[in-house]
Parts: structure tokens; C-alpha cells; sequence
């Protein structure tokens, strides 16, 4: 059993078109370390990673933004902050 674990992520922010699409992070730690992901926002859906052991991907479908407002969800993934940004449609009707 490891004493202490380490986590990183492969980033720790992404920005993304308003059509939203698929996202992930890479988490390295060491073999037997245990961690979990959380999203930050209803459109923020983890659809693969939502927990591991040992290094591993936590893979995200972001929903398209229909508004015009860019948006932002700070996810918790294997303890670190993960700050997703999504921009909103280019024009207005």
C-alpha cells in the first residue's frame, strides 16, 4: 500500500466551441492510489473515469450551450480542480 499518493492532471483547463464535443483528462498517480471525478455542471456529463486506481482517463461529454453566454464548470477530478469553459453561440438572432 502507498503512503502517500500523488495526483496530476494532464491539464487542468480546457475551453470549448459551443457545440460542445468529448474531453479528457489523463490522471497519473501511483498504482495503488484510489481517486474519483465530480462534475461541476449539469452539461458536464463523465462518461468514462468517473473513478480509478492508478493512473487513468476521465473522458467528458459537453452538452452543446444554446445560449449566448459562455458558461464554466470547476469539476473535482482526483482532488484537483479541473475548469472547463464553453463559449456561447457567435450571434444573436
Amino acid at each position: 500500500l502507498v503512503d502517500t499518493c500523488t495526483y496530476r492532471l494532464s491539464r487542468g483547463k480546457k475551453t470549448m466551441k459551443d457545440t460542445g464535443g468529448i474531453a479528457s483528462v489523463k490522471v497519473k498517480t501511483q498504482p495503488e492510489c484510489e481517486w474519483n471525478a465530480t462534475s461541476g455542471a449539469d452539461w458536464l456529463i463523465i462518461t468514462d473515469g468517473n473513478s480509478g486506481e492508478g493512473s487513468g482517463v476521465i473522458s467528458c461529454l459537453v452538452e452543446p450551450n444554446d445560449t449566448y453566454e459562455p458558461r464554466t464548470a470547476i469539476s473535482s477530478f482526483a482532488g484537483k480542480a479541473f475548469i472547463l469553459k464553453q463559449k456561447g453561440k457567435k450571434t444573436q438572432p
